[in-house]
């Protein structure tokens, strides 16, 4: 929580976040990876709305190791340094 926190105070405006502790059960049903650091707690899914991409990944980059590239939000998390792109839509939205 704090590293989400410190990531909204250096944005300075609200997130919405629409994942974050996900239960072995939800994580199952929602599609997530069997090993999901979203079951840890120490996961967030955190919506485009209101940012630009650069904006928001650049931050992410000072407070989180893994991060997923989604066509409507960013994942960031606490796990090893990792990254990966959802879809090739995604790709070219997050120009990457």
């Amino acid at each position: 929580m704090n590293a989400i926190q410190d990531m909204r105070d250096t944005l300075g405006k609200p997130m919405l976040i629409t994942s974050a502790y996900r239960s072995p059960v939800h994580n199952a049903s929602c599609g997530g990876a069997p090993m999901s650091r979203h079951l840890e707690g120490i996961a967030f899914d955190i919506s485009l709305h209101g940012f630009e991409h650069d904006e928001l990944l650049g931050c992410a980059k000072d407070f989180f190791c893994g991060l997923g590239f989604y066509q409507t939000f960013l994942h960031v998390d606490l796990g090893p340094a990792r990254s990966w792109v959802s879809s090739r839509k995604a790709r070219e939205q997050w120009r990457l």
